[in-house]
């Protein structure tokens, strides 16, 4: 497994390295994704390997569980962003002067600009409202990652979560280095990610 090819070049590494070096009997697969929405592929092919189901299916049945995931982050500031050339130094300058920032999701492989938003406590909150119902706790995991970000946002995020999905639902974990640098410092996200097979990530551990 590889984070998805659209943000790393690990992906066609790996395939060439494959191809070249043992006559493609290694299954190489994009997750299409990152962090531990793709550690939850890699703990449901193990689950699948250890119950001798052929590799083929397995593979068939990673890419039916993309795309069930949701990926959201929000960065502190737009720094990280204008460094990056991907917004212009003025909006940079305008957004982090009036407090707005943007809504980063990882959509099709990719990470794109949602929308713009001034309260992260709030957007956090939204969100683990919105997803409870489209991601039952019962089928999906929630991650909360951050990257040195604000302590007080996070055990907001926390608390507010405790009373939207119960107690000690939602776990918590670090930014992939990925998405430091396209966000930068400060950055907190929300994974949703599939159980394996029933089993919560966090029985792994």
């Amino acid at each position: 497994f590889t984070i998805s090819s659209k943000l790393s070049s690990m992906y066609n590494l790996f395939k060439g390295i494959a191809e070249e070096n043992y006559d493609n009997k290694l299954t190489i697969i994009d997750s299409y994704s990152l962090s531990s929405v793709m550690l939850s592929h890699v703990l449901y092919a193990y689950e699948e390997v250890k119950k001798g189901t052929e590799i083929e299916k397995i593979v068939n049945e990673i890419e039916q569980r993309k795309g069930t995931d949701k990926l959201y982050f929000v960065p502190e500031n737009l720094n990280a962003l204008k460094n990056g050339g991907r917004v212009s130094p003025t909006i940079a300058a305008i957004a982090n002067t009036i407090g707005i920032k943007p809504i980063i999701v990882l959509k099709d492989g990719a990470l794109e600009k949602d929308k713009m938003i001034k309260n992260t406590k709030h957007a956090f909150t939204d969100f683990i409202s919105e997803f409870k119902t489209t991601n039952p706790i019962s089928e999906y995991d929630y991650i909360l990652i951050n990257f040195d970000g604000k302590q007080t946002t996070i055990e907001y995020i926390f608390e507010k979560a405790n009373e939207i999905l119960g107690e000690n639902v939602l776990m918590d974990g670090i930014v992939p280095i990925n998405v430091c640098a396209h966000c930068g410092p400060g950055t907190i996200g929300l994974l949703v990610s599939p159980k394996i097979n029933g089993k919560s990530i966090k029985d792994y551990m």
